[in-house]
């Protein structure tokens, strides 16, 4: 990465994490970008920021805070509350470390919209695209698991028992993604070399140019109940928002094939859990891969858990050895949009629906953001306390 149009003074990036986030120890340090042209300065409790705000940070001088990077659990609520203050008045652009920001909504509703609800003109970017190859690998190895009935072998290598079952393949098959942005059209990508027919179901069925990886067809999400039907797998990567929520109950679960397998891994609380269960136990549907859920960690006395036919895992399906190297990466490329002063930046995020904003910001406005994760939110800092380390770059 360069860049040739850079200028001015240094500019200060207030980084709100707790002092033990695994995501410090992969700070890209040796980037010349960073290391010629920012002071990247961890905030996250009040005598930390008061301390950067007033200029000096571990005995050096700042400049006053041009930008603010994310990584929760930050203390979200100090910063909302600074920035209320108005103490943040050259704060121009604001990135969150994670690609979802349903968990930002207070501080956008309240700093980053105006009163009547038209954009202040801050920008907000996210980590949209770094864990989007994890993510399309864990779907096809959900897809697979019960294409290949990996259980029913699992059960007849224990049991000593030699069943020449016929083996089904998903050649020809259809998938139905519900929600089309990076995470599933990296998974389109894979699913179609397999030769699976793509459906999706998205937003803005025709706003398709951006599409990195078109689909054979495209439906709004108002035609889930028409589309829902013809998927031999059904893939959901929705965003949480008020829309969404509970947007795969019992209706939709009852319109799938019998043979269909479901697979989430955008934001739990898009499934109605209880509906899924009695989708799986009453055999509506053919079984389901689950890497989210409506709350986190999951009650250990969730019906889930004894669910047949069901796939697990601990929203860490893109908890991979370079996951924060990656993250790392998407707010790079950001960095370097915000310091040559670009319309365009990697990853900008629409404030109103917490997706994927196609109209670009532009570098005239202050700014911040973010969340204080409670303790049942999940936190990746929270599944290690040091994470594991990188082994290769992003692609």
């Amino acid at each position: 990465m360069a860049s040739t149009t850079m200028t001015g003074a240094r500019k200060t990036v207030l980084l709100f994490a707790p002092a033990g986030s695994p995501a410090l120890e992969s700070i890209p340090r040796d980037n010349a970008l960073l290391r010629d042209h920012v002071d990247l300065v961890r905030v996250n409790e009040v005598h930390e920021l008061e301390e950067a705000l007033a200029g000096k940070k571990d005995g050096s001088a700042l400049n006053p805070p041009d930008a603010v990077l994310f990584i929760p659990p930050g203390n979200a609520e100090l910063l909302r509350k600074v920035w209320l203050e108005n103490k943040l008045k050259e704060v121009r652009w604001v990135h969150c470390f994670y690609a979802g920001v349903d968990l930002l909504k207070p501080f956008i509703s309240d700093c980053l919209l105006n009163p009547d609800g038209s954009d202040t003109g801050v920008p907000l970017t996210n980590g949209r695209g770094a864990f989007s190859s994890s993510l399309a690998e864990y779907a096809v190895t959900a897809m697979l698991h019960f294409n290949k009935q990996v259980p029913r072998c699992q059960a007849n290598k224990a049991e000593h028992k030699w069943d020449k079952f016929v083996m089904d393949v998903v050649d020809r098959k259809s998938v139905v993604f519900v929600g089309y942005g990076n995470i599933a059209q990296a998974t389109a990508k894979v699913v179609r070399a397999l030769g699976m027919r793509v459906i999706a179901l998205k937003r803005n069925p025709n706003a398709v140019a951006a599409d990195a990886e078109r689909a054979d067809e495209y439906y709004g999400l108002d035609k889930k109940m028409d589309v829902l039907g013809r998927g031999d797998f059904v893939i959901s990567t929705l965003p949480g928002t008020q829309e969404t929520f509970n947007f795969f109950s019992h209706a939709e679960f009852g319109v799938m094939k019998r043979s269909a397998v479901f697979v989430s891994m955008g934001r739990g609380t898009v499934v109605d859990e209880d509906a899924l269960v009695s989708a799986l136990q009453s055999d509506v549907i053919s079984g389901a891969g689950l890497d989210v859920y409506q709350k986190e960690p999951l009650d250990p006395q969730s019906p889930l858990w004894s669910c047949k036919n069901l796939l697990m895992t601990a929203h860490n399906a893109d908890y991979t050895s370079d996951y924060f190297s990656l993250g790392w990466d998407v707010w790079l490329q950001n960095l370097e949009c915000f310091l040559d002063g670009k319309a365009e930046y990697a990853s900008p995020v629409n404030k109103h629906s917490g997706y994927y904003r196609k109209t670009h910001y532009f570098l005239d406005f202050p700014l911040p953001a973010l969340v204080y994760f409670h303790s049942e939110v999940r936190s990746r800092t929270t599944l290690s306390q040091s994470a594991p380390k990188a082994k290769r770059k992003s692609s």
